[in-house]
């Protein structure tokens, strides 16, 4: 068996998703053993998590703003105040899906395989979770959107360099 891309090299392994044959150089790429393919459709499903995460974050600072300012608008309070109050609480309702995420990642770290019996049980579950998500969410967002931000770019860049070749085994 001869590798997908190099047909004149003999293959030593199968990318783990598609499996496709894959040659020493290729199989040694990746930290996972994929194809060039897959690792490309795989950080595109990465991509549209995080730019939906990003879209969430932003409907729910917008909407949280706006909440706050139409029940704000018939306070007798300083309009900077006002506005700086509705601000806060916004920051706050869009670093929920941030701290949110951080929330499963430590959960998906130690989770020993438990379910949650009922659905009370379930439903005060996920309230305690928004209120965590919220307050780790305050301080962990600047940092995740960083990180997310860096990620994007980098798997633009991986993918476009596999497009043109800049990328070859």
């Amino acid at each position: 068996m001869k590798c997908h891309k190099h047909t004149h090299i003999d293959a030593v392994a199968t990318c783990g998703d598609c499996g496709r044959s894959l040659c020493r150089e290729c199989a040694d790429r990746f930290a996972l053993l994929s194809c060039e393919h897959c690792v490309v459709k795989v950080n595109a499903s990465y991509s549209r998590s995080i730019i939906g995460t990003f879209v969430l974050s932003s409907a729910l600072f917008v909407a949280v703003f706006l909440f706050y300012q139409w029940i704000l608008s018939s306070s007798d309070m300083v309009t900077s105040k006002k506005l700086l109050t509705s601000l806060w609480a916004a920051y706050q309702g869009g670093s929920i899906p941030f701290g949110w995420q951080l929330l499963n990642l430590a959960r998906s770290k130690t989770d020993s395989g438990g379910t949650i019996a009922t659905t009370n049980v379930h439903f005060i579950f996920w309230i305690i979770k928004v209120v965590v998500s919220i307050v780790i969410g305050v301080v962990a967002t600047p940092f995740m959107l960083y990180r997310s931000i860096k990620k994007l770019k980098e798997m633009k860049s991986l993918a476009q360099e596999i497009r043109t070749g800049g990328i070859s085994a």
